[in-house]
C-alpha cells in the first residue's frame, strides 16, 4: 500500500507494535525528529532501518 509520506510514521510505528514488516521508501519521514522515534522504535523490536 502507498501512503504519503506524512503517514510513515504512524503506519510504521503500528506495523512495529504489531510486529509486521513493513518498507517505508524515502523519505521515512517528513520531520527528523519523527525519524529518529521511528529508529529508537525499530531497534529493540529486531527490526532492520
Amino acid at each position: 500500500m502507498a501512503t504519503p509520506n506524512r503517514m510513515h510514521i504512524q503506519n510504521a510505528l503500528d506495523c512495529i507494535a504489531a510486529g509486521l514488516p513493513a518498507l517505508i521508501e524515502k523519505p521515512i519521514c517528513d520531520r527528523v525528529p519523527d525519524a529518529e522515534r521511528l529508529v529508537a522504535a525499530a531497534e529493540p523490536a529486531g527490526a532492520t532501518c
